[in-house]
């Protein structure tokens, strides 16, 4: 991520680990449905899409998302 922000990027979604593939995209896509669709922070939409993640029957514990981590400016919005 370090790179990633000295770069110029505000803020960079990354895994620390490992995740399953369904997880992630189930976890991208109500990530990216918060941030671009309903306009809200990276921050917020971290938050939306954890908990989106965690109401998922058999997705509930944090192993399916906890690696996916928010680096950066978390007020970072879209222009």
């Amino acid at each position: 991520s370090g790179s990633l922000l000295a770069g110029g990027v505000s803020a960079a979604l990354l895994a620390t680990e490992e995740i399953e593939v369904d997880a992630a995209f189930a976890y991208i896509t109500a990530f990216s449905g918060a941030f671009f669709k309903d306009r809200l922070s990276a921050g917020e939409a971290t938050r939306v899409a954890r908990q989106t993640l965690a109401e998922v029957p058999g997705r509930g514990h944090p192993h399916y998302w906890a690696s996916l981590q928010l680096h950066g400016w978390s007020d970072t919005r879209l222009r």
